[in-house]
């Protein structure tokens, strides 16, 4: 990729002001030593303590009009084709009130005195164009800089988005990829679950009807959602029920579980698997071995959504359930599709876990 270079302008005020007072000391320096070195002296100091500030000024205020009417956005150029002619005659008319002040008033005949007022206004005249001159070299240098800064910010925009333009591309090459392999992956794993059901159906009710169940989980994950990548509530709760199933049939019926639904969620969308990796954490993290240890789940529906989930520790666990991929997938999720919208806790004590998650549907 080529490389762009732009002169850079100077932003800190301070340093402009001094590069600015420097370059102007250099010049009167070099005006001075030229004069003393052709003249032999150097004059009124009255003179330069005049004319050197008058020059100054009037540089300024030539870059200001140029910049004003022409670096606009939408240029006035003739109020700029008025104000810098105009601008040029006042300093014309000031420098020669000056001279008269100080040179004159004229003595002589009337020829002599006209070719002097003649040569002191064209000196005056030259040293006004040689300075706003100047100024016109400066406006357009800096013009130049900030078109060629533009130019360069305008090509780093372009690479930039046809940048991002190739990474979309190449994402969009994976996720098609990745849709092809779902659309072979599921056949082979569903195909593999009905065998396996159809094998041990008449071993193992329980565990014909487990691998149904998980046959059920996982085709409810692939299912397409809505537009806003939402499922109907009584199915993901209905896909909770089937997980707290499974995991009893797991433990023979054993595990206490209390899982009591309340209210009527028909009616309502969510975001899947949120439910679900709620409950599937509370058969990661919890004692479902103890007899003593209970677990608990109550999903209700009145006006919110509410779901609590409470289960005793296992003796060796040792993570922060707070810091579980699941629970924190689950925030990012939640946060992107329903900012501001839900509460979720989770709660750790020496023995137990509890889990508070309410959510405006």
């Amino acid at each position: 990729m080529e490389a762009t270079t732009a002169i850079r302008p100077i932003n800190n005020p301070s340093r402009k002001v001094l590069i600015h007072a420097g370059c102007w000391s250099l010049f009167i320096g070099y005006e001075l030593f030229y004069i003393h070195y052709t003249v032999g002296s150097f004059g009124a100091p009255m003179r330069y303590f005049f004319y050197y500030p008058v020059n100054i000024c009037l540089f300024y205020l030539v870059v200001h009009v140029l910049k004003q009417n022409f670096s606009a956005k939408r240029p006035a150029y003739l109020a700029g084709l008025i104000q810098l002619p105009a601008l040029l005659l006042f300093f014309l008319f000031l420098k020669f009130a000056f001279d008269q002040y100080t040179s004159l008033p004229l003595t002589g005949p009337p020829g002599t005195q006209a070719l002097a007022v003649r040569q002191i206004l064209i000196l005056d005249l030259q040293r006004i164009l040689y300075f706003a001159g100047a100024a016109g070299l400066y406006w357009a240098g800096g013009t130049i800089s900030g078109l060629q800064k533009q130019a360069a910010e305008t090509r780093i925009r372009e690479l930039t988005h046809l940048a991002d333009q190739a990474v979309l591309e190449s994402q969009l090459a994976r996720a098609g990829n990745a849709y092809l392999q779902q659309q072979i992956n599921p056949h082979l794993f569903f195909n593999t679950l009905n065998f396996i059901y159809s094998e041990v159906m008449d071993c193992s009710a329980g565990a014909a009807e487990s691998v149904m169940l998980l046959s059920e989980l996982a085709r409810y994950g692939l299912e397409e959602k809505d537009e806003l990548g939402r499922t109907p509530l009584d199915l993901e709760i209905t896909q909770v029920g089937h997980l707290v199933r499974i995991n009893r049939l797991r433990f023979s019926n054993s595990t206490l579980l209390d899982f009591v639904l309340e209210g009527e969620f028909g009616s309502h969308r969510i975001i899947p698997l949120i439910l679900l990796t709620f409950t599937e954490n509370i058969f990661k993290h919890g004692d479902l071995k103890t007899a003593q240890a209970s677990l608990k789940i109550k999903i209700s529906s009145s006006g919110r959504l509410q779901y609590f989930s409470k289960n005793a520790k296992k003796p060796w666990a040792n993570q922060d359930r707070h810091q579980g991929i699941g629970i924190k997938n689950t925030r990012t999720r939640l946060d992107y599709s329903y900012p501001d919208k839900y509460s979720l806790d989770v709660t750790e004590t020496e023995t137990a876990y509890e889990l508070h998650f309410t959510i405006d549907l």
